[in-house]
């Protein structure tokens, strides 16, 4: 079977980037890739194309491709160009700037129905895609399928909690990492100000960049914090970085999934997440936060290694294994790709 997928970019730090790559890496069809922008250098190993730069070649592809995957905004508003092709997109957050306005509400109804088939990462997904769209006869084209991670790729170290509770009756240095984009929806300056208020012993580490990197760096300097943070930028080797932390915690305003919470508990990190849409649904309510109580999350913090029945790491890790290994999701989508093609 041949699948195009229709994505902005490959670049390396994105959800819907990372679905795409493991789709191809762990699956047995035969996929193309055509991007809004320049090929990714990270993602050398996947076959891929400009649409701008290439054009003729990629549209060649598409049209000898059996179904179109579409991802993101604004590559899913080339669907109705292809006309002719079936045609899936997967929905991979619970909110877009769009939504803040009215008339996308009739815009973005238009183009979603195109898609024969509309996969949401998570059930908050695909009830705010349920609530934005207009039209009942969208619920039939729902399906959720959850993100995947490759717990084999990281190092489940099963002294790693005792020797952090060790490290913590010591009074030595707790290190406390997030993953995710510099953008307001994951909420880092929120990190920043929860850290202000633990003990001196405690230091933060941040991987990724976006647009608001270098003002979440300026607030660090300017609450005094500038030794006790660590930007890392954008990180090719993640488990790396989860091996040198002691807690993992999301901050996130909102989210799709929450792929990087998985991977920290694939790494035998304790977690910890901001009570909202997306990731409720994968980790219990006992490691969830309200993003905005910061002595909530400070007290989780500190209790983290006293309170034995705040942390279960080895149901949590063996929950979620079963839950949301990669080989799990890309057999459910090798299985709707067969459904459709046939059906």
């Amino acid at each position: 079977m041949k699948i195009v997928h229709i994505i902005n970019n490959l670049e390396i730090g994105g959800g819907a980037q990372a679905l795409v790559k493991d789709i191809i890496k762990y699956g047995k069809y035969d996929h193309k890739v055509i991007t809004l922008e320049k090929p990714s250098l990270h993602f050398a190993e996947i076959e891929q194309l400009s649409l701008l730069r290439n054009p003729i070649k990629s549209i060649n592809h598409i049209f000898n491709s059996d179904l179109i995957h579409f991802h993101l905004f604004p590559s899913l508003y080339l669907a109705p160009i292809f006309f002719l092709k079936k045609k899936i997109f997967t929905e991979h957050n619970t909110f877009n700037r769009r939504r803040k306005y009215k008339i996308f509400k009739y815009i973005d109804s238009f183009f979603y129905s195109f898609f024969i088939k509309i996969f949401c990462i998570s059930d908050g997904t695909k009830k705010t895609l349920s609530d934005w769209l207009i039209g009942k006869y969208f619920t039939s084209k729902f399906e959720v399928i959850y993100n995947g991670v490759d717990f084999s790729a990281f190092k489940k170290n099963d002294n790693r909690f005792s020797n952090s509770r060790k490290k913590y009756h010591n009074n030595e240095n707790i290190v406390i990492g997030m993953v995710g984009s510099f953008t307001d929806q994951k909420n880092q300056k929120f990190l920043l100000e929860v850290l202000a208020d633990l003990p001196i012993n405690y230091s933060l580490r941040f991987a990724g960049s976006g647009k608001t990197f270098e003002s979440i760096q300026n607030y660090s300097n300017q609450i005094c914090l500038k030794d006790r943070v660590q930007f890392c930028g954008l990180i090719s080797d993640i488990p790396s970085f989860y091996d040198d932390l002691d807690i993992y915690v999301h901050a996130a305003h909102w989210e799709g999934f929450g792929l990087t919470i998985i991977e920290a508990i694939a790494s035998g990190l304790p977690v910890l997440a901001s009570n909202v849409s997306g990731l409720k649904e994968i980790i219990e309510p006992s490691y969830l936060f309200n993003n905005d109580d910061k002595s909530n999350l400070v007290q989780l913090i500190e209790n983290i290694f006293i309170d034995k029945k705040l942390i279960d790491l080895e149901n949590l890790y063996k929950n979620s294994k079963e839950a949301f290994d990669i080989t799990i999701m890309v057999k459910k989508y090798e299985s709707q790709y067969k459904l459709i093609k046939n059906g």
